[in-house]
């Protein structure tokens, strides 16, 4: 249980450091907002994976952080919107992809979405063999449409 208390508070952290870095660049506060969504949808997918991994009932110790997920997702087209890359003046790491075809990026949001949609599913039947597999692959079917999954450098959409 500690574990997973650890990951929840990584995006407190991670807030606390960037809302200083805010304070010396102002004009940020979109950029700031993202790259803590992200952070906090990183941070609850290793907890599912923690969760799954452990001799807990999965429906009570992975279902929170697969619904935090799909919640998150949701919001992700309204963080990244027209103007809000580095052409604008932004300071953000934001591959400029996601607005050359924003069409795409708000489907592949949509993606991650029905995929936790999709694992709350296969987490109520209990089979933990079964949610294993599908969280093994969920990484490059989901994450992958942006960011460089399980490589070394990673390249980020935030």
């Amino acid at each position: 249980m500690r574990r997973h208390l650890l990951f929840c508070l990584i995006p407190i952290i991670f807030l606390a450091t960037t809302a200083r870095a805010e304070e010396r660049e102002p004009g940020q506060p979109l950029v700031t907002e993202r790259r803590a969504l992200m952070a906090s949808i990183s941070a609850d997918f290793i907890a599912l994976g923690k969760a799954l991994q452990g001799g807990g009932d999965i429906r009570r110790f992975a279902m929170p952080y697969v619904r935090a997920i799909e919640a998150k997702a949701a919001l992700l087209p309204d963080l990244f919107p027209k103007e809000s890359g580095k052409a604008s003046g932004l300071k953000t790491r934001a591959a400029d992809l996601i607005w050359e075809d924003f069409t795409k990026f708000r489907r592949d949001a949509e993606t991650l979405g029905k995929a936790m949609a999709e694992m709350a599913g296969i987490i109520e039947t209990g089979s933990r063999l079964v949610a294993l597999e599908r969280y093994r692959k969920l990484g490059r079917e989901t994450c992958g449409n942006c960011h460089t999954v399980g490589s070394p450098k990673r390249e980020v959409a935030q």
